[in-house]
C-alpha cells in the first residue's frame, strides 16, 4: 500500500564484513487496508544483470518473500505515514512497524 523502500543496502563488492545495522524509513499509504510489511530482494549483479523478486511479478525463485503481519489491519488513508524499523546482525533480519506518523 506504499511504494517500495530500500531499508538496507549492502555492497560485497568492497571485500569487507557487513556490519551489524539498526535503522528506520517512513512509508506514505496510497490508501486502503493493509495488515502487514512485505520484505523481498533486489540484487545488481554487475552491471548488466539483476534479479527482483517483487510480490505480484512472477518469480521462480528459492527465495520467497516474507510477510511480517501486523496484530491488527489499518484502515490507512492516502498520504497517511507507517514508520518501519529493521535491524540485521549478519545472519539474520528483523522488521517491525513502529506504528503510525504523526
Amino acid at each position: 500500500m506504499s511504494e517500495a523502500v530500500d531499508l538496507f543496502e549492502f555492497d560485497f563488492g568492497v571485500g569487507v564484513p557487513v556490519a551489524k545495522a539498526r535503522t528506520r524509513r517512513t512509508l506514505t499509504a496510497r490508501g486502503g487496508p493493509a495488515n502487514c510489511i512485505a520484505q523481498w530482494i533486489h540484487l545488481q549483479l554487475d552491471g548488466a544483470s539483476e534479479y527482483e523478486n517483487r510480490p505480484g511479478e512472477p518469480a521462480f525463485s528459492c527465495w520467497a518473500v516474507l510477510v511480517y503481519p501486523w496484530a491488527k489491519q489499518l484502515e490507512l488513508r492516502a498520504g497517511e505515514r507507517v514508520t518501519v524499523g529493521g535491524s540485521h546482525d549478519l545472519c539474520s533480519v528483523n522488521i517491525w512497524t513502529l506504528g503510525l506518523a504523526r
